[in-house]
């Protein structure tokens, strides 16, 4: 819980972070006020309500989701994204254990650690994630070219195209997309190759800088 000072009834956050969730304010005024949705400006914080829905459609006027926000809900198994929705944090969905796919947004362009398709432990003092698996057979749907395609990839997860994003560079080894190659690129390639991060369709083919038809520390080296 990062804030447990009982009578703190206000809360500002910026637009579209990611970096609290309702957990965060359990001690709080703030926290015995909330009914259903959970909520500070256009941030969606968590739920605070009935725990037996098996269908969660979250309003349009949310842009971000809050780390952990809805975690545990083990009979959700349906979720509907906002369609404006820009950004979701560490471990949104976690635990979440009948939900076995998502559709995710066009507009979204943050997507945290284990959002979806992870079961964790947390610390009982701290809160903090001390153990996360994964969900087999979990199912991401979204657009070619998108976060959604690079989270999947990243996870192991399968990932379903419903349409095609315009790819935001076509410039070879431009892999982080920024109309420039420089030794970012090189260094996002590594992580890539070391299985720290995932690519989308497009920046796959950025990445294969030889053209040896294979992603790999080569291409890493030869941007370098």
């Amino acid at each position: 819980k990062a804030f447990s000072e009982y009578y703190l009834e206000e809360i500002v956050l910026p637009e579209n972070s990611v970096a609290f969730g309702i957990d965060d304010f359990y001690d709080t005024r703030w926290y015995e006020n909330q009914r259903g949705y959970a909520y500070i400006g256009n941030v969606l914080l968590g739920y605070k309500g009935n725990f037996t829905i098996s269908v969660m459609d979250l309003p349009d006027r949310f842009t971000s989701i809050g780390r952990y926000a809805f975690r545990s809900m083990a009979s959700v198994s349906e979720v509907r994204l906002p369609e404006n929705l820009k950004a979701i944090g560490d471990f949104a969905f976690a635990n979440c254990y009948n939900l076995k796919e998502i559709t995710i947004p066009a507009t979204v362009d943050e997507i945290g650690t284990g959002a979806f398709g992870f079961n964790i432990t947390r610390d009982t003092d701290t809160g903090e994630v001390t153990d996360f698996k994964k969900v087999e057979d979990f199912v991401i749907k979204g657009y070619t070219n998108s976060i959604a395609e690079s989270y999947a990839d990243a996870n192991g997860f399968e990932f379903v195209s419903i349409g095609y994003l315009k790819p935001e560079s076509t410039l070879l080894g431009d892999i982080d997309c920024d109309q420039r190659l420089t030794i970012k690129d090189a260094t996002a390639l590594q992580k890539y190759v070391a299985g720290m991060v995932g690519l989308n369709t497009q920046d796959k083919i950025n990445a294969d800088f030889n053209l040896d038809g294979k992603v790999n520390v080569r291409d890493a080296t030869a941007i370098q």
